[in-house]
């Protein structure tokens, strides 16, 4: 946490709360927010450059984990915006268990609408819901971390 608050001391904000919590429970409080931004624990095979471990320490399971915990954070961050309000959703994983399906999640649950992102490759047109606004970048492609991004909307 103390990289957290560092890390927000040194870009100036100052309407920023830190809570020790799990996110799941956050509607409780009943907070109404503008934007959130969920970095969803994930497997993280984007970041295998750095950790060529993850490539044999994650598995299946790893990834039916992570999804599940992904769709039930999701849910929780979008219940706590406002109306009109922005959900960023990113993870630093490349599997579509932990990206696009639960992005579809997301849009069969609750009144969401996907943003455009302007930079970025479509996300994979594996779902049944359309989620190709949502987009990818790969560490051959765009010189950076493999990771996914969603930007969405609370309509009411």
């Amino acid at each position: 946490m103390q990289a957290l608050v560092d890390n927000i001391n040194r870009m100036g904000a100052m309407n920023v709360a830190v809570l020790n919590i799990d996110a799941r429970n956050f509607p409780k409080f009943g907070i109404k927010a503008d934007k959130i931004l969920l970095d969803a624990p994930c497997t993280g095979e984007g970041i295998i450059f750095k950790d060529p471990t993850r490539k044999t320490d994650r598995g299946a399971k790893d990834i039916l984990f992570c999804s599940n915990l992904q769709k039930e954070l999701i849910l929780a961050a979008f219940d706590c915006l406002k109306q009109n309000g922005i959900l960023v959703y990113s993870t630093c994983s490349l599997t579509p268990e932990e990206n696009e399906f639960v992005i579809e999640y997301l849009l069969s649950m609750r009144k969401a609408e996907l943003m455009e992102i302007e930079y970025g490759e479509k996300a994979l047109e594996l779902t049944k819901i359309k989620v190709d606004k949502a987009r990818r970048f790969y560490p051959h492609i765009h010189r950076c971390a493999g990771f996914f991004v969603a930007k969405l909307i609370r309509r009411e």
